[in-house]
């Protein structure tokens, strides 16, 4: 999935900023739960990590691992400037969104997949902390 994902992600990004491009994961510190790390050409400390939620089989994952993400995101959002999370669906997002809005955390989005059409939706854009 990430392989498939990583050029929709890389459109969003590229849309809102300068060109990035996608880097393996950095060795010196632990990656854990990151799913795709993007740098940026110019501005090297310009980072956008990714969070991927599922895609899992069994609809009550979904349900038990929420919490567990939202917590990665947040640990991401400190470690990263900038914390994308891809969920299934536009109900989820919004979710996530309502949770995220505690925070007040520009620095965070969260983006749907349509699996079925294969798309990316994204009506808030990737706000790059410079």
């Amino acid at each position: 999935m990430r392989e498939l994902i990583a050029p929709l992600i890389l459109a969003l990004i590229e849309r809102d900023s300068a060109a990035f491009f996608k880097v393996g994961i950095p060795s010196g510190y632990d990656p854990k739960g990151l799913d795709l790390l993007f740098v940026s050409t110019f501005y090297p400390e310009q980072r956008v990590a990714v969070a991927i939620f599922g895609p899992y089989k069994d609809e009550r994952l979904y349900i038990y691992r929420k919490d567990e993400f939202l917590l990665k995101i947040l640990g991401l959002s400190r470690a990263y400037g900038t914390v994308a999370g891809i969920v299934p669906g536009l109900e989820r997002k919004a979710e996530f969104e309502k949770w995220l809005d505690h925070f007040a955390d520009i620095r965070i989005t969260f983006h749907y997949l349509d699996q079925k059409a294969w798309e990316l939706h994204s009506p808030r854009p990737v706000h790059i902390n410079k």
